[in-house]
């Protein structure tokens, strides 16, 4: 299973298989027009881009599909990384999301974390993560699941909710990325937690056997 997505500049390509004999190109152009940060995503960006939805549960059923529907899509500007996650949940009351605070613990509540492997190398990786309240968590993965959330990047991040779903709409620089001066690709994942039901799913590298550092593991198309 390919764990990856690919982002050369200036597409972001996503190599996501659909069968054992063909696999799935997911380009996100360059967005022509200023973005917003309101996670309202009504750009026409957003609106052309296709929309990731095949997440599966880590916990607590391992491989299965994920209880509520997530959509992920990711954009691209001149400087910035976007990535927007649509959580849908048939029950908004029990929806969580109590913490504020930059750096809190979002342990306790409805999150969604963004896992990127700018530097290519399959040994660490920056993680993003946020709550319904737009609360920021960051952190960089060293090693192999260790992480330093002492570290602090220049990034940001806009939330909503509506009637049936919570967004989330995360704008990272790529100068915040790190990347060596011969890389043109990076490795990106997206996991959500669902409090209420101790649900994890990713949208790939779901297997309990597979760490952090898998969950960035590199494969060739």
């Amino acid at each position: 299973m390919r764990s990856l997505v690919w982002l050369s500049i200036p597409w972001l390509v996503i190599a996501a298989p659909t069968s054992r004999a063909q696999s799935q190109a997911y380009r996100v152009a360059r967005s022509s027009e200023s973005i917003r940060l309101d996670a309202r995503l009504a750009e026409q960006v957003w609106r052309d881009a296709d929309s990731i939805v095949d997440f599966r549960q880590r916990e607590p059923a391992e491989g299965a599909p994920a209880s509520e529907r997530t959509v992920l899509k990711v954009v691209r500007d001149g400087e910035r990384l976007y990535v927007a996650v649509r959580a849908y949940d048939r029950d908004v009351r029990g929806i969580r999301g109590a913490q504020l605070r930059r750096d809190a613990d979002l342990s306790s509540d409805d999150n969604i974390t963004v896992l990127i492997d700018s530097y290519r190398d399959r040994r660490g990786a920056f993680l993003f993560r946020t709550n319904p309240n737009g609360a920021m968590w960051d952190g960089q993965l060293v090693g192999l699941d260790e992480v330093n959330s002492n570290w602090n990047g220049i990034w940001d991040v806009a939330t909503r909710r509506d009637a049936g779903s919570w967004t989330a709409e995360f704008a990272i620089p790529f100068r915040t990325l790190r990347f060596k001066p011969e890389t043109d690709i990076i490795g990106l994942n997206v996991r959500r937690f669902i409090r209420r039901k101790n649900e994890e799913d990713l949208w790939r590298s779901w297997g309990r056997a597979q760490g952090r550092r898998r969950r960035f593991r590199r494969h060739r198309a």
